[in-house]
């Protein structure tokens, strides 16, 4: 299957989905694949719209993840 040989049946990707405790369609999101470049914009625009309270709070989200 990660090699692109095999095409997994739904039943399969309903099982991986299940065991990693994920609603199936995220197993085809892509979006983290972004180049880092667009991911950043992405983030500077969605930042742009938020509330000053929400800023700080992802500031706080941010710095405890990165630590």
């Amino acid at each position: 299957m990660e090699c692109g040989i095999n095409v997994p049946s739904l039943d399969l990707l309903i099982k991986i989905s299940n065991a990693l405790e994920i609603e199936s369609y995220e197993l085809f999101q892509t979006a983290h694949l972004k180049d880092r470049k667009i991911i950043l914009k992405e983030i500077k625009t969605i930042l742009s719209r938020q509330s000053d309270e929400n800023i700080r709070l992802f500031y706080k989200i941010l710095t405890d993840i990165a630590d």
